[in-house]
């Protein structure tokens, strides 16, 4: 299966978070969207979060095809009003049946899951004595997950083990349906874009980005463009859900939209000047 990845919350902007978008060629996401796939967030900020933003990741979570995964660190206690998920300080963990990735991070897990669990088989989310280190909620069984994990993905041992961590969230995103072809077609028309979303797809013409974050960073000091820097995120957060851009690149669709648009001209001399 194809394995889209995006790093949410503070975490994009962490060294944490850059590591794992290099090694799982990730996106980057600010808020809930349309998107499928997996998005990974930091598990103390979401406890720090309100119940109703909280709520709206929750919410996020349960389509199919999506699953909303948290990661170390943690604060001890309660995960969430919404779960009676909760953190247990612990020392670290030998085990001799866990996943190859599992063993890698036993010595750097601080703590276990306690509560009404759903625990996946594969990727195994148990130690050998019983102690749940990877757990999930959904609503129904062809529901998307909500699910939290003790293993430190982002940890400096897996930079050789690319594809086994690839592989353990692929798993765990198997659980999490198949979302179906209408949600992941664009649900957007060219006459529905506004002046400053067809300024962002020029931009994106302009020079090759790694990602949205870095994009963003570069129109604001642009001498070609501008976009006022308390919109253009929600924008490039259009574009991405309109499927129009994918980590600060235009997709096929988003080539279209200049192609059909008055625009275009434009496009292609900016285009001709990147190649």
């Amino acid at each position: 299966m194809s394995l889209e990845v995006r790093i949410a919350g503070l975490l994009k902007d962490h060294a944490r978070g850059r590591r794992l978008i290099d090694l799982l060629d990730a996106g980057t996401m600010s808020i809930p969207d349309n998107a499928a796939g997996i998005s990974l967030f930091f598990g103390n900020e979401f406890q720090k979060l309100d119940k109703e933003a909280q709520s709206e990741w929750m919410n996020w979570s349960q389509k199919p095809g999506r699953a909303f995964l948290l990661l170390p660190p943690y604060q001890p206690g309660f995960l969430t009003p919404l779960l009676d998920w909760e953190l247990l300080s612990v020392g670290s963990f030998v085990d001799s049946l866990a996943s190859p990735l599992a063993r890698r991070l036993s010595g750097e897990v601080r703590h276990q899951l306690k509560g009404s669990l759903q625990v996946p088989s594969s990727p195994s989310g148990f130690w050998d004595n019983g102690t749940v280190n990877t757990c999930f909620y959904r609503r129904h069984p062809h529901a998307g997950l909500f699910a939290a994990t003790c293993l430190p993905l982002w940890s400096l041992s897996l930079l050789d083990a690319k594809s086994e961590l690839k592989g353990w969230l692929e798993q765990l995103l198997s659980l999490a349906g198949k979302a179906s072809q209408q949600e992941l077609e664009p649900q957007v028309s060219t006459t529905e874009l506004k002046p400053e979303h067809f300024t962002l797809l020029l931009h994106l013409c302009s020079q090759e980005f790694r990602s949205d974050d870095e994009a963003l960073n570069a129109i604001a000091k642009s001498e070609l463009f501008e976009v006022p820097s308390m919109l253009s995120r929600r924008f490039m957060t259009d574009l991405a859900n309109y499927g129009l851009s994918k980590n600060g690149r235009l997709t096929e669709a988003g080539r279209a939209a200049l192609a059909n648009s008055s625009f275009e001209p434009f496009a292609a001399e900016l285009e001709a000047r990147v190649s």
